[in-house]
């Protein structure tokens, strides 16, 4: 995609172009008719080329001579698009498999392929994730896990590690902290029982947990206050969102809300329109009726997390509310480094 030392009459430094005039085309010779041909200047070959060696250099390809490097083209089209730009190559499918085996399949051909440094790296089968040989340290009860992968010598290195990657904004962003050879392709939490939590990953990047545990089933306070009451919850810092269903039985009327970790406002009984107060990404149960027949309520939806060092929502009851058996369960949640 460029001349060398090799080409005749090539010069080191690009030679300084003319003044551009009006656009003009080429046209073909005519030797019967006394028609010349187009003759091509070193003006419009230096220009092409150049335009040439840029998309390369977006592309970050490396020009190759000679009939391997036929597609330098094409691969620098797809990188500067983002069809196989390297920080967005991620093309698999993460599966649990068992208690301690997490598989990523191929989810479009046979091949399973990650970006690593500017460079896609493919892997046909699947990568297997295990915690008896690819854990870093000892495994422990109750803790968020991440799935990270290497460039060791052109082959995907798995590896399963409690250290977190760098969120966007840190050091360098999906990668994992203290080490920046390791890409972060996911997440996952083991149980009480160290155990991987049973859960399905969605193409969206959300992993939906298919067997409530005791570490996502959280008892709430039932008083009734306008102040709002934090609940930490138990997920890996890679989640920008919980899914939950909440459960409470009522007795008078009232407001049941439930927020981000940010949340702010006033809850009273009066406000049937919670963002009229000042709250925002918020869910609400509002109860209109009386009653002493302790009825019961379900709610469920997606809270953002926004403070990931320490995931946790917010909820609260307005002052005339009497809530019994207050629950809530986290059913899964959306991590950001998983596939899509």
């Amino acid at each position: 995609m460029q001349l060398d030392e090799q080409t005749a009459n090539s010069v080191v430094t690009r030679p300084t172009a003319a003044a551009p005039g009006s656009v003009r085309w080429f046209r073909e010779r005519d030797l019967g008719g006394g028609i010349t041909g187009t003759t091509m200047d070193a003006d419009f070959l230096n220009d092409l080329l150049g335009n040439l060696i840029d998309l390369l250099a977006a592309g970050s390809i490396t020009r190759t001579k000679g009939e391997s490097g036929d597609s330098d083209l094409v691969d620098a089209i797809k990188a500067v698009i983002g069809i196989e730009r390297a920080e967005n190559a991620l093309v698999g499918h993460l599966s649990r498999q068992s208690d301690s085996i997490i598989h990523l399949q191929p989810s479009n051909g046979a091949d399973v392929q990650v970006g690593i440094d500017n460079t896609v790296l493919k892997t046909t089968g699947n990568i297997v994730f295990n915690m008896a040989a690819d854990l870093e340290g000892a495994e422990a009860a109750s803790t968020a896990y991440y799935l990270y992968l290497r460039n060791e010598a052109g082959a995907l290195d798995a590896q399963i590690s409690a250290t977190v990657p760098d969120l966007p904004g840190g050091t360098k962003p999906g990668y994992k902290s203290g080490d920046a050879t390791r890409r972060c392709v996911g997440s996952f939490w083991n149980n009480v029982g160290e155990n991987i939590v049973e859960c399905t990953w969605m193409h969206n990047g959300q992993v939906l947990f298919s067997n409530m545990d005791a570490d996502h089933e959280h008892v709430l306070a039932d008083t009734a206050s306008t102040a709002w009451q934090n609940q930490n919850v138990n997920l890996p810092i890679t989640a920008k969102s919980m899914r939950f269903i909440a459960s409470f039985q009522d007795n008078t009327t009232g407001i049941v809300v439930y927020g981000a970790d940010d949340a702010a406002g006033t809850i009273t009984a009066a406000t049937q329109d919670p963002f009229l107060a000042g709250l925002k990404d918020a869910l609400y149960w509002n109860i209109s009726t009386a009653g002493a027949d302790n009825k019961g309520h379900a709610i469920a939806g997606e809270i953002p997390i926004l403070t990931p060092a320490t995931p946790a929502f917010h909820y609260g009851l307005s002052v005339a509310i009497d809530v019994g058996l207050h629950k809530l369960k986290v059913t899964g949640y959306t991590d950001i480094f998983a596939p899509r």
